[in-house]
C-alpha cells in the first residue's frame, strides 16, 4: 500500500471520526425535508448521524469513491466491528462544528468547508462532494487545516 493511499484513508477515517464527535456534542440535526433536493450541507450531517449511531454501512454509504473505496480497504484490513468502535470512541474533546455555504458548483461537484472546534485549536477541511443520481456523497477530503486559539474554548469573561 503506498504512503498516498495511507495517508488518504486516514485522512478520510480522522474525517468521519472528528464528524462524528462534533455531531454527538451538537444534538440532532433537522435533515432536508422530504420532496426537496438533498443540499451537500444535509449530506454531511446525514453522515454525522451514520457516524454517531455506528452505523458503518449508512457511513459509507454517504461517500463517493475514491473515498468510499479507501473506507471499504480499511473495514477489509481492519474489521466492520472495530472500525464502528473506533467512530463511536474517538476522542471527545470536540465541542461544536461549523458546516459553511458551499462554494459555487462545478456542474455536479461542489466544495464545502467544515470547521471543528476543540478546546485548544480549530480545525477545518474542504470536503469535495459530487452529485450520484440526485444525492450529493462526500468523493474527498482535503488535508485538515489547524489554527491555535488565542482563548481556549470555555473561558470564563471576566
Amino acid at each position: 500500500m503506498t504512503r498516498d493511499r495511507i495517508a488518504r484513508i486516514l485522512t478520510t477515517a480522522a474525517l468521519g471520526i472528528v464528524l462524528l464527535l462534533a455531531w454527538v456534542r451538537r444534538g440532532p440535526v433537522t435533515t432536508a425535508t422530504p420532496g426537496l433536493t438533498q443540499t451537500p450541507q444535509d449530506a454531511i450531517y446525514k453522515m454525522l448521524e451514520a457516524a454517531r449511531s455506528g452505523n458503518v454501512r449508512a457511513y459509507i454509504s454517504h461517500f463517493a469513491d475514491p473515498a468510499a473505496s479507501d473506507l471499504r480497504q480499511t473495514i477489509r484490513e481492519k474489521s466492520e466491528t472495530e472500525f464502528r468502535d473506533y467512530l463511536i470512541s474517538f476522542d471527545s474533546a470536540i465541542k461544536g462544528v461549523a458546516v459553511m455555504d458551499p462554494g459555487p458548483a462545478n456542474g455536479d461537484a461542489i466544495a464545502v468547508r467544515v470547521e471543528y472546534i476543540y478546546p485548544d485549536r480549530n480545525e477545518a477541511q474542504l470536503m469535495h462532494l459530487v452529485k450520484q443520481r440526485g444525492e450529493w456523497k462526500i468523493a474527498r477530503v482535503e488535508t485538515t487545516e489547524r489554527a491555535k486559539t488565542l482563548v481556549r474554548y470555555g473561558t470564563p469573561v471576566e
